[in-house]
């Protein structure tokens, strides 16, 4: 490293204390998942000079389509020349994937940097951070660094305290809330609150028109702005818009949002695909329509759907090769599992599968034996198709990394009358089903936990 550089970091602190390794600091963090407390959040931020509220933010929270909204949100900020953080979870090969700037990964040299900089400081100062504490504050670093107009923040932790709640975002958005036990549903809609500051804007792409009540009302009694979110379906490309519409929706009403509340002050931009001038506004005049059949136009939200790239890598990605098609997909809890299973059914009327096959693992309690085999099987009554299961590599990336029982996934499976193959780990299945793949129009689907998508990463070096 030039001397220059050396004097350089160490002016901002980076060298004061001994420097890991990025292999290191690897390891460091792998090891040191645990529960995180608002405290210590609360200590870092404060040893940072308040990092947290440098940056206009916004969260998405929910417990599902959290990774596609923000996929879709970026995309239409950026077109609204606004550069935008983006800090997600979980990653599937390094930790690098958490942190993007205008969906550009950070680079290892940056990550290195920022992470010798905030463990440093939590070791000097004995505070006891958790690993997604420790990536939280390296995020909030990252976007001020690179001067972001605005992070978009994924918010993993619903039944417990996440660290990215110490931002004071500007919009919350929440995708869904598919929560079976009432009361646990409740304690989740009411966390949304319980440090939201006044005049927050609030919307939600939920279908209940019971939870959208709640969360409107829990809203106004917050001093809150509800948003009432946009009920058609964004008009993806098939089969997405089916599939990722109201995601795109939601994004596209927070989006719209932002730009109107955060560049109310600036002057409106030509090319803006959300943001109108008063003139424009309302039903457009029979000579604009006109006009814009005479000279089609690619400034329009309308193009822009169907241009934007859907393309999600590891959450819905589907890979060509020569012997089969694979499908990634990681549908941890059953309105996911759904949601895949419809992607599966679209994607073959467009063009048919000869064989399906799955392969599947999760933690526990992420799904419900009986309500799994159930989806399985009506999936099954029109699309033949084979089912394997496997345990999850156990890894230090979740608190909850006790696998799911297989046995009681046998057992419903023999009720409803579904043959299911089981093996202790994913090297295996994978490796015995791939013995079964000879035809470009085989499709292997492969989901569950976010580590089996690591694993097959793994396999395929």
């Amino acid at each position: 490293m030039p001397h220059s550089e050396l004097q350089k970091q160490r002016k901002q602190g980076y060298l004061d204390q001994h420097q890991l390794h990025y292999d290191e600091i690897v390891s460091y963090l792998d090891n040191n998942w645990k529960i995180s407390t608002a405290k210590n959040m609360q200590l870092i931020n404060a040893r940072f000079s308040n990092i947290a509220h440098k940056t206009p933010t916004i969260i998405i929270t929910g417990t599902s389509g959290k990774s596609t909204t923000i996929h879709y949100l970026t995309e239409l900020l950026k077109t609204e020349n606004l550069t935008v953080g983006v800090f997600s979870s979980p990653h599937f090969n390094t930790y690098n994937e958490r942190f993007s700037y205008n969906n550009n990964l950070i680079c290892q040299e940056t990550f290195t940097k920022l992470a010798n900089k905030v463990i440093n400081t939590i070791k000097k100062d004995n505070i006891n951070a958790s690993t997604h504490e420790i990536l939280t504050t390296m995020a909030l670093l990252y976007f001020q660094e690179k001067k972001v107009d605005v992070a978009i923040l994924e918010q993993q932790h619903l039944d417990e305290y996440d660290p990215t709640t110490i931002c004071a975002p500007t919009i919350i958005g929440i995708t869904r809330i598919v929560i079976t036990d009432e009361i646990k549903r409740n304690e989740v809609i009411n966390s949304f609150f319980k440090d939201i500051k006044p005049q927050t804007y609030v919307t939600s792409g939920d279908q209940s028109k019971i939870l959208l009540q709640k969360i409107a009302t829990l809203t106004e009694e917050s001093a809150c702005q509800w948003i009432m979110p946009i009920r058609k379906l964004a008009p993806l490309p098939y089969p997405y818009e089916q599939l990722h519409g109201r995601c795109a929706a939601l994004a596209e009403r927070i989006a719209q949002t932002y730009i109107e509340t955060a560049l109310k002050h600036q002057p409106v931009n030509k090319n803006s695909l959300l943001r109108t001038s008063k003139k424009q506004r309302g039903r457009p005049r029979l000579t604009a329509k006109q006009q814009l059949l005479k000279q089609p136009t690619n400034n329009t939200i309308e193009y822009f759907w169907n241009h934007v790239s859907t393309s999600i890598p590891n959450r819905f990605q589907i890979i060509k090769q020569k012997q089969s098609t694979v499908l990634l997909d990681t549908a941890h809890n059953i309105d996911a599992l759904q949601n895949l299973l419809l992607g599966i059914r679209l994607l073959n009327y467009q063009q048919p599968f000869k064989n399906i096959f799955f392969i599947v693992s999760a933690y526990n309690n992420e799904l419900n034996p009986h309500e799994f085999i159930k989806t399985i099987r009506y999936f099954f009554k029109k699309n033949p198709g084979t089912l394997t299961l496997c345990l999850p590599t156990t890894d230090n990336l979740s608190i909850k990394t006790s696998s799911w029982n297989i046995d009681k996934f046998l057992t419903s499976a023999h009720h409803a009358k579904i043959k299911v193959t089981t093996y202790e780990n994913f090297q295996v299945a994978f490796h015995s089903v791939s013995k079964q793949l000879h035809d470009p129009q085989d499709l292997l689907v492969i989901t569950g936990s976010h580590t089996i998508i690591s694993e097959y990463w793994n396999q395929k070096n």
